[in-house]
């Protein structure tokens, strides 16, 4: 099974229930880490939603690549921090 069908996103597996009750939200800055990674091979997943847990800690990154979203991959990432 290929990970684009393993993908409950891309496969329509996961149907959303409509518009979802969403609050803002609040973070601290723990740790600035000032890094450049030009070979990172991160994949970005189609992520429509996103549930934080109070205390999760979340790295922070960045790129300057043009043409990214869902379902491609970044090389050139900055590593902003770690945020709480």
């Amino acid at each position: 099974m290929s990970r684009r069908e393993k993908d409950p996103y891309i496969s329509g597996l996961y149907v959303s229930p409509g518009k979802l009750k969403k609050r803002d939200i609040t973070g601290q800055i723990i740790g600035l880490a000032d890094a450049l990674i030009d070979n990172r091979g991160l994949s970005l997943i189609p992520q429509r939603q996103r549930v934080l847990q109070k205390n999760e800690i979340h790295e922070l990154q960045t790129t300057d690549e043009v043409d990214v979203g869902p379902s491609r991959s970044v090389n050139r990432v900055s590593i902003i921090g770690f945020l709480r």
